[in-house]
């Protein structure tokens, strides 16, 4: 003898799916519902401390690395910026000490300078420039 059961027509869903659902809900929900979908997007922190142009400033230090590693022995030129924001021509050129760093004193606090070295080692070669305002905090080039 055939019993047809009476029911529902399709198949339940497994247990374990559904608790699947209910913690991603709840996980959802714990975060305020602040998912966004857009893998490049990113997330804002609490807003960092606003640096300011130090005006009482002279001297800025320079330090020059590659992957990390000071370099000795590195001309370092300092000029102001042309009128398109880069490097212009050199006033003055030192050269790196044992730890990879120089310092150029006789600045204007309230001028914004621009660093650049070449480094000719591997890989080579490699123009390191960095044209900013900000150089009293210390200036970093290379890599």
């Amino acid at each position: 003898m055939n019993h047809l059961r009476a029911g529902r027509s399709s198949v339940a869903m497994p247990k374990r799916i559904a608790l699947l659902f209910a913690f991603a809900s709840i996980a959802l929900a714990a975060c305020g519902y602040n998912y966004n979908t857009n893998p490049l997007a990113l997330t804002t922190a609490a807003p960092l401390a606003t640096a300011t142009i130090n005006a009482s400033a002279t001297t800025a230090l320079v330090t020059v690395t590659v992957n990390a590693t000071p370099l000795p022995g590195i001309a370092v030129n300092v000029s102001t910026p042309d009128p398109s924001g880069r490097p212009g021509t050199a006033f003055a050129t030192q050269t790196t000490n044992v730890n990879g760093q120089t310092t150029f004193s006789g600045l204007t606090g309230t001028q914004a300078y621009c660093f650049q070295s070449t480094y000719t080692g591997n890989p080579s070669p490699n123009v390191f420039s960095i044209c900013t305002a900000f150089w009293s905090f210390g200036v970093q080039l290379g890599t």
